[in-house]
């Protein structure tokens, strides 16, 4: 039998690990270069995909407050590309942007926690900007694949 509040819960510890594995992964690069290797021609370097995680996990929040909030709203949606480089994240320590990441990440977590446990909650639905119905599960789940599609990425960047 399923059980959706524990299937949540597995989702947002496996949020609170990824900011541990990424700032393990960044503290054992020895070799300074990495950090201006890009994973691929048009890729992104590690500080600007911390700097993208950072991004996200604002997004995340304040969608996750809005489905909550509001009778179906539709998501904001920015362009991550274009966000990078109008921040400069190519330029900015990743130690500092992982100290950013993580207080970022800490009222989403909390936020998430602080909901009931219903299946009424986490079923409210809000519009994705690609359309369709986007749940607040959906919305955790996405959550949840982006740190790891991102872990991956500077995995793949280190090696």
């Amino acid at each position: 039998m399923s059980n959706p509040s524990i299937h949540r819960n597995w989702q947002i510890d496996s949020l609170e690990k990824s900011l541990i594995i990424v700032e393990q992964l960044v503290s054992s690069i020895v070799d300074s270069s990495v950090f201006d290797k890009r994973d691929g021609e048009d890729g992104w370097t590690i500080s600007e995909v911390i700097g993208h995680l950072v991004e996200a996990e604002i997004a995340f929040l304040n969608r996750a407050k809005a489905t909550i909030q509001q009778d179906n709203p539709k998501l904001p949606y920015a362009n991550p590309d274009q966000t990078v480089i109008d921040k400069d994240y190519a330029k900015q320590d990743p130690t500092e942007l992982l100290g950013l990441w993580k207080v970022n990440r800490e009222p989403f977590l909390a936020y998430l926690r602080s909901l009931p446990d219903e299946d009424a909650t986490w079923e409210r639905p809000a519009q994705h900007h690609r359309g369709g119905n986007f749940t607040l599960t959906d919305q955790l789940m996405l959550a949840a694949w982006h740190d790891t599609n991102h872990l991956y990425q500077i995995v793949k960047i280190i090696n």
